[in-house]
């Protein structure tokens, strides 16, 4: 004869090991580190890092920004998705940088999200011709609130 407890902890064990097993159709996640995942992000942080030296439709904006996206600015300055995009003019971002170079770039997929650690030398626009550039490392989180990869946040620091 099994005990009402003995009955409580077989419901119990049950739920558990129900709740270890994926849903039918389910694939099981993993951290990736490269392959064709890893390659769209890579690419989608290059465009986005050449877009401050070649501007950017607004259309392209509100595709790469998710409606949630929030940017932490090294003052502390936070922004949404609206901020960035009000700031377009006449529908295009305005470049604000003669040059955008990615020096290093760590991409981690977790499933439909993406951290990306990178560092970047940037010069402006308004630069002295022969001023070092300023360097900037970053963290960006990529999501698929949509279906597709949008960023979702960013936080930036620039280096001494």
């Amino acid at each position: 004869m099994v005990s009402r407890h003995n009955s409580l902890t077989l419901i119990a064990v049950g739920f558990l090991a129900a709740a270890a097993v994926p849903a039918a159709g389910a694939e099981a996640c993993r951290t990736v580190t490269s392959g064709k995942v890893v390659d769209e992000i890579r690419a989608l942080e290059e465009a986005g890092g050449q877009s401050n030296v070649i501007g950017m439709t607004l259309e392209d904006g509100k595709r790469m920004f998710a409606a949630s996206f929030m940017s932490f600015g090294p003052d502390g300055a936070v922004k949404t998705r609206d901020d960035i995009l009000k700031t377009y003019v006449d529908g295009k971002m305005a470049p604000w940088a003669s040059s955008f170079a990615i020096k290093e770039l760590q991409i981690k997929v977790y499933c439909d999200t993406a951290t990306v650690i990178g560092l970047s030398d940037v010069a402006a626009k308004n630069a002295a011709p022969d001023a070092p550039p300023v360097h900037f490392r970053w963290l960006n989180v990529w999501a698929k609130p949509e279906g597709f990869w949008q960023i979702v946040a960013t936080q930036f620091t620039r280096l001494k």
